[in-house]
């Protein structure tokens, strides 16, 4: 696996604690157990999995079908109706067929076939209205994307964070393990009081508590990231391999990242395309307050003493006295004001968005820096300085253990210094969107 810091570190070992090492204190279980074989991927490569699988991804991806359908049935026509008719049928025995004088009959058989018109293009706005809400189902699943990218660069970012922090936990343990194996030579000897051999004693099992915990954040977080990937949990867990991010902001003007933000989130093109849909409901909505006509065509047929062929055509229109879609229309007006709102509401959110992630860039940059530049150096020499005065017996435990606790606070801070850069580094191209394609 690659290190966490390359610099300073040459490998790491993988997480897959048994069962003995959490249960135990004994100081025979302070060396770790063989680790568990597992997939190990990039930051990239677990993004690739998590958008070809990722549950939540794969449950929104069906939006967008079920808008195109809405579209099919938009487009559909309406069907015609079609009317069979048999009367005056002589089926009571009045005989009517052979007797004219009885006035009655003579039977009758009809073909009408009925078409509903639809005015207003009610049609052509609903088709208007389907392909509008496609639209913003495709932003709101690519803007899904850039949420479930993110989220999987932020779990990737914690398991290195983790799996760094465990590393420099067993570092600061094996050393403790060695001075406890010199101090119980010393006992042994007459050299040293067993007060201060259980003192590094007890000062090891605190340092291997303090691993024991931190397998188990190393677990949980890679158990993220696992739900992230659309995998059970029961699977074998994904580990993270590679470098953190360290590249630097090309731009970190407000206004051209803003702009960039504006210009390319799905989420803020969403809302656009939300207010063309609300415009088109509105035109739908006017359309539907037009009325309908049917128009019908028949084919009249007389038989019996007296036998005749005729057509007939039928209008039938209703009069909108009453209901002209008032309501519906002034409920589409009112979305639309929303959506409107709701634009501008937004745009501020992602300005302060843009703010704020520029602003951590700078902190965790300042930090960071200030961290390398002389930080580890002295903290790595006062420890050494320090061991080796310790073994000597120039100096108190204490000393030592002071010594070593300033090193091991000064490497954590670096540790979650790098961290955080990446994660400012992956904020700004999720808050630009920059990583995200149509």
């Amino acid at each position: 696996m690659l290190s966490f810091r390359k610099s300073f570190y040459s490998g790491r070992v993988r997480l897959g604690p048994s069962l003995a090492l959490f249960l135990s204190l004994s100081p025979a279980n302070w060396v770790r157990a063989e680790p568990v074989a597992a997939e190990l991927m990039t930051i990239d490569e677990a993004v690739a999995v998590a958008l070809e699988h990722n549950l939540d991804l794969l449950a929104i991806r069906y939006e967008v079908d079920i808008a195109a359908a809405r579209i099919v049935t938009a487009r559909i026509l309406k069907n015609p109706y079609a009317t069979a008719g048999f009367d005056y049928l002589d089926l009571l025995g009045s005989n009517f067929e052979n007797n004219a004088a009885t006035g009655a009959g003579p039977s009758e058989r009809n073909v009408r076939l009925d078409y509903p018109v639809e005015l207003g293009g009610k049609r052509r706005k609903r088709i208007a209205y389907a392909k509008a809400d496609r639209t913003v189902s495709e932003l709101l699943l690519l803007n899904s994307v850039r949420e479930l990218r993110y989220a999987v660069q932020s779990a990737c970012v914690q398991v290195l964070l983790k799996e760094a922090l465990l590393d420099l936990g067993r570092k600061d343990l094996s050393i403790f393990q060695g001075i406890v194996d010199i101090n119980e030579a010393r006992v042994r000897s007459g050299d040293l009081a067993e007060a201060e051999l259980m003192r590094t004693q007890l000062a090891a099992r605190e340092r291997a508590n303090v691993v024991r915990l931190t397998e188990l954040s190393v677990r949980l977080a890679r158990l993220q990231l696992q739900l992230l990937l659309g995998r059970y949990a029961n699977a074998s867990l994904v580990d993270v391999s590679g470098p953190l991010r360290r590249d630097p902001l090309e731009h970190a003007d407000f206004d051209v990242v803003l702009s960039e933000a504006l210009e390319r989130r799905p989420d803020v093109r969403a809302l656009a395309a939300a207010e063309i849909r609300s415009d088109a409901d509105v035109q739908l909505q006017r359309a539907l307050g037009w009325i309908n006509m049917n128009v019908g065509v028949q084919f009249h047929h007389q038989y019996g003493y007296a036998e005749a062929r005729s057509l007939g055509f039928f209008v039938a229109i209703p009069l909108p006295f009453f209901d002209r879609n008032q309501g519906e229309i002034q409920r589409a007006h009112q979305t639309l004001e929303q959506s409107l709102s709701e634009t501008k509401a937004f745009h501020a959110s992602v300005e302060r968005e843009v703010a704020d992630a520029l602003s951590e860039y700078a902190a965790a940059q300042d930090l960071l820096e200030a961290i390398e530049e002389g930080m580890i150096k002295e903290a790595r020499e006062v420890r050494e300085t320090s061991e080796y005065a310790y073994r000597r017996g120039e100096i108190s435990f204490v000393e030592f253990l002071d010594a070593q606790r300033a090193f091991n606070q000064t490497m954590r801070s670096y540790d979650e210094a790098l961290a955080g850069y990446a994660l400012t580094r992956y904020r700004i191209d999720y808050v630009t969107a920059r990583s995200v394609e149509p």
